[in-house]
């Protein structure tokens, strides 16, 4: 069996934006290498056309995370919506994003508070992802 490769500046860089469009942090060195390794399957396994509309949306927009909301509404660029769906499980391993998974606090308003939050949010980063795939389809 091959030796794996190092990780390459753009599949680090690839790690480090998705895990911050998720967590809003900087990702776990465990978190990484693990995702590296999940990530270079799914490239692998991937249709070539579909690989290069990736590699071309997420070098030319910012926002992966209203880009991944557009796009898994639109049923386009399903390897997006599997990078984050597997960046998710590699996070919830760890205890830094424990947090995010684990509500320790049982409070009914401030629980509505956050589920109403999460939807204006929900719909301000699809209206946002969609003027992203517009510009990007265009150009």
């Amino acid at each position: 069996m091959p030796e794996p490769t190092a990780p390459s500046e753009p599949e680090i860089r690839e790690a480090e934006r998705i895990y911050r469009a998720l967590f809003d942090a900087s990702i776990p060195d465990p978190v990484r290498g693990r995702f590296l390794m999940a990530s270079r399957r799914l490239d692998a396994q991937a249709d070539p056309e579909e690989l290069a509309c990736y590699r071309r949306f997420l070098n030319r927009v910012g926002d992966l995370e209203a880009l991944e909301i557009a796009c898994r509404y639109r049923r386009i660029l399903p390897l997006l919506s599997r990078k984050f769906r597997i960046m998710v499980a590699m996070a919830e391993t760890v205890p830094e994003t424990q947090s995010h998974f684990v509500n320790e606090r049982s409070s009914l308003i401030r629980g509505l508070a956050v589920v109403a939050a999460g939807g204006f949010r929900s719909v301000y980063k699809l209206g946002k992802g969609f003027l992203l795939l517009w510009r990007v389809e265009r150009a």
